[in-house]
């Protein structure tokens, strides 16, 4: 999607711009606009991001000390984790497997630490902000099958949120959706109505009406546990380029949705026990939380002291 924007007639925001794609131009337009993977200039990036952890010193003690990897559920950051740092996990992993049995078969007492793979969380708080259909994500099942190494529970807990939503509008499409979307005034009440009603006896995953410190924003839905970014279709105001031919094939998620999300993103984190984590995300997530632009799979090392849980400034 970043490169077709990239050529002029099509850049964001230019008049008439538009990310709908008639399906009789491109009988493969899903698979190449939503949730799209990575480009072959993509893969290239992500080719150098392996040669870097596997061959540069820096990048193997960063990785050797990782206790967590947490991922956008987005397709493109999936198999930037997959492509750009499994294969020197795994490859390290063997190595410390074979040096851990030697050990063992050497001698009854065995002070070689067997280093575990870190566990891979698949996360929907650390997806892009919506701003277009490439960020659209896939469905949990779709994922699984693709990426069945990575641990999916967080996106399982969404579950009941989207159960309530097919009843309320009997619509297959909606099954899996984990990303923001808009609904109409009636959906949106049987949602937040028959949600409730799943999680009355759970006070981790009761799902209350956004108490927004504006009062001129409009109600959306969240959990303490996790993130359901659903709003009335009624509330929603357009805040991208518009108004000179521009057309969009889905909402885009709002300022203080992104803000809450960012919010609660900053929040599991700061929960984990564990002390290395790797944050696999999207430019606009790094930007909130750091206040930098990175460079695609450009890595950094930051304290998480040094990070706040507001939105961060350049």
């Amino acid at each position: 999607m970043n490169e077709y924007m990239s050529s002029p007639q099509t850049k964001w925001g230019n008049p008439s711009f538009t990310d709908i794609f008639p399906i009789d131009s491109n009988p493969n337009y899903k698979q190449q606009y939503y949730d799209t993977p990575l480009s072959s200039k993509g893969l290239s990036q992500v080719t150098e991001l392996n040669n870097y952890v596997s061959n540069m010193e820096d990048g193997k003690i960063i990785l050797d000390e990782l206790d967590l990897i947490v991922v956008s559920p987005l397709t493109r950051t999936l198999q930037t984790m997959e492509l750009g740092l499994m294969p020197y996990l795994r490859h390290s992993r063997r190595r410390r497997r074979r040096r851990h049995t030697r050990t063992n078969a050497d001698s009854n007492d065995c002070t070689t630490e067997k280093k575990k793979m870190p566990e891979i969380v698949a996360l929907p708080l650390a997806a892009e902000r919506l701003y277009l259909v490439s960020d659209i994500g896939s469905s949990v099942s779709d994922l699984k099958q693709q990426f069945p190494y990575v641990n999916f529970d967080e996106m399982e807990m969404n579950k009941n949120s989207n159960d309530a939503a097919d009843a309320a509008d009997d619509d297959d499409d909606d099954d899996d959706e984990w990303w923001f979307t808009t609904k109409s005034e009636g959906q949106f009440n049987s949602i937040l109505k028959k949600i409730n009603n799943n999680n009355n006896n759970d006070n981790n995953n009761k799902v209350i009406l956004n108490q927004n410190e504006n009062e001129n924003d409009p109600p959306s839905i969240q959990t303490h546990a996790n993130y359901v970014p659903i709003m009335k279709q009624s509330d929603y105001i357009e805040w991208r380029p518009h108004g000179q031919g521009q057309s969009y094939a889905c909402a885009g998620e709002p300022d203080f949705i992104f803000n809450q999300r960012m919010e609660l993103l900053y929040d599991w984190l700061q929960r984990r026990s564990e002390q290395n984590i790797c944050l696999i995300c999207h430019w606009g997530v790094i930007r909130w939380l750091v206040g930098k632009e990175f460079e695609n799979c450009e890595v950094q090392v930051y304290d998480f002291e040094s990070i706040q849980r507001q939105p961060s400034k350049l």
